[in-house]
């Protein structure tokens, strides 16, 4: 108890390369600032790469939203550019958040926290879902888009950004951020990081639907439904 309350009662001093506490000066090693220091640095580039990758998404989905209204395969090959040039950031951010989230875990809690678990695992099938559909189906969209003609958007172009397994995928993977979000905030027990994460897979897999049933703008329902009936092209 009498350690606790010297630890607690430790301050910062001028010299930023020492640590004191009082009541009785005692004097902390630079190899424990250190530590400090490196947990708040890998901190700042765990949280700097959710950003990241949150925001990668957004403009995916930004993206795909802009190539359903596109009228014209002009406009289509610029937003799937822009996708295509995303898709190494996936790769990139997730690898940050894995070693920083590894590193914490292991310095400031540990294996048993179930949160930091479960959000590890959240984070493992999203960096798989994403190379799985999002890469490679947003590249078919690029490449059959540089080789379709100029003009209007033909109907096998469509079909691939229509793609249901793409839009879930997509949908799914932001409100499964923002689950992994939630965790690394509230950071509760188990019970309550298997609901928050099944409520976030829930609410991306419902986002969806009105997406799917939703005909694309400038283009007839009748059409839509007849592309989303075929099966996109491998």
């Amino acid at each position: 108890m009498g350690g606790e309350g010297q630890q607690d009662a430790c301050m910062i001093s001028v010299d930023p390369t020492s640590t004191y506490c009082s009541p009785d000066s005692r004097r902390y090693s630079k190899g424990t600032f250190a530590q400090m220091t490196l947990y708040t640095f890998a901190l700042f580039i765990h949280v700097v790469a959710v950003l990241g990758l949150f925001m990668a998404i957004t403009i995916e989905i930004a993206a795909l939203w802009r190539m359903r209204a596109a009228t014209s395969v002009a406009m289509v090959r610029e937003w799937s550019a822009l996708v295509a040039r995303t898709a190494p950031v996936y790769p990139l951010v997730s690898l940050l958040i894995l070693l920083t989230g590894v590193y914490m875990v292991a310095q400031r809690w540990n294996w048993q926290t179930a949160w930091a678990d479960i959000a590890l695992v959240a984070l493992i099938a999203l960096v798989a879902l994403g190379a799985a559909v999002n890469a490679r189906r947003g590249q078919g969209i690029h490449s059959a888009a540089q080789e379709a003609p100029d003009g209007g958007v033909p109907g096998s172009l469509t079909r691939r950004i229509n793609d249901p397994m793409l839009w879930t995928s997509v949908q799914t993977m932001m409100f499964a951020t923002l689950g992994i979000v939630y965790l690394m905030t509230v950071k509760p027990e188990v019970v309550g990081s298997l609901v928050a994460m099944a409520v976030a897979t829930g609410l991306g897999l419902a986002s969806v639907q009105p997406v799917l049933r939703r005909p694309p703008a400038g283009r007839s329902a009748a059409g839509s439904a007849r592309n989303r009936a075929l099966p996109p092209e491998a």
